[in-house]
């Protein structure tokens, strides 16, 4: 079975990058080896992982349908400047910049407040000026309020490695931020909309963040936030873990395949909770079990004031909650 599962899901990332369809076909035979040891069998842990094709397709929707790249493309007016060392800033003084869009793939980011109300993003790589070209293709493009930044790797040995580190001043309209193997650090900030941060096999941690909607997504990184003010917070991951302490928001929503969760809610927040588990372990206080039907165990809880309102599924990970 698991010789077939991964057949079907190196078939299904046909239109994903290599880089992408790589680090899932090591997290996925990781899982399995992980599984075997515990125990598990092949076939409930192919359930576990779920259908490949639906996998692929939410990839495709997150990083779009890759095609092959063509030639470097860099787009930025004249306060952009690149180093021979690799490195590659932009500053904007104007107060223009309100929309992050950033795509990377082996950097890790990095997004601060600015200290100084000046938008700044610093590209650095291990791979020189002269290699760049060849090795990875950064670009940056900026338009209206918008500051875009992608970057693409080729066959970019695992010795090497890449940051971005952004400061953004004041309020931010949007953010939207994606890396495959590259983690993800973001504290201070403050969005007026929405924040998005997806990985595939990077780690996020977010701390100190607010804003209307906060979307945080993963294959195998764990997913780490703390001290945040949003209206609505969503975090998903296969499995990587994911914890979560002292967020105030009226909505939460969060599910794993085989990934442990812990929710810390603090003394500002109270919710009503509904867990849904298949075999992971769920405690909680006050947890009360309303069904428990076909394998599904679904249990509710309610905290403190429970105007908060929760919703938490796993198949197989553990779900703590606390006060």
């Amino acid at each position: 079975m698991r010789e077939q599962y991964m057949k079907q899901l190196q078939e299904a990332l046909q239109h994903v990058s290599p880089e992408i369809e790589q680090e899932i076909l090591e997290d996925f035979q990781a899982h399995f080896d992980m599984g075997l040891e515990e125990g598990k069998t092949e076939d409930a842990l192919a359930e576990e992982l779920g259908d490949p094709k639906e996998l692929a397709k939410q990839l495709e929707e997150e990083y779009g349908r890759f095609e092959e790249p063509a030639v470097r493309d860099r787009v930025a007016d004249d306060e952009a400047h690149s180093g021979e060392d690799g490195t590659y800033f932009y500053e904007n003084t104007k107060g223009e910049i309100r929309v992050l869009d950033l795509d990377m793939v082996i950097a890790d980011i990095k997004i601060v407040p600015s200290k100084d109300g000046v938008f700044r993003a610093r590209y650095e790589s291990s791979v020189s000026e002269s290699r760049l070209n060849k090795r990875i293709q950064y670009s940056i493009q900026v338009c209206g309020n918008t500051f875009v930044a992608k970057e693409k790797a080729n066959n970019v040995p695992h010795r090497c490695w890449a940051h971005l580190t952004v400061e953004v001043p004041g309020v931010f309209f949007d953010m939207d931020v994606k890396a495959v193997s590259g983690d993800i650090l973001a504290t201070g900030i403050d969005v007026e909309k929405r924040i998005s941060m997806v990985t595939v096999s990077g780690d996020m941690e977010i701390a100190d963040f607010s804003g209307e909607q906060m979307r945080c997504k993963s294959v195998s990184g764990d997913i780490q936030c703390t001290g945040g003010k949003v209206v609505a917070y969503s975090g998903e991951t296969v499995s990587g873990d994911i914890a979560v302490a002292n967020l105030e928001c009226d909505h939460l929503e969060c599910k794993s395949v085989s990934g442990d969760m812990k929710f810390a809610m603090g003394e500002t927040q109270g919710m009503s909770i509904v867990v849904e588990s298949i075999s992971g372990d769920v405690d909680m206080p006050c947890k009360e079990k309303v069904s428990g039907h076909f394998g599904k165990r679904k249990y509710r809880s309610v905290i403190g004031d429970g105007k908060g309102q929760g919703k938490l599924k796993t198949v197989s990970g553990d779900i703590t909650v606390t006060e």
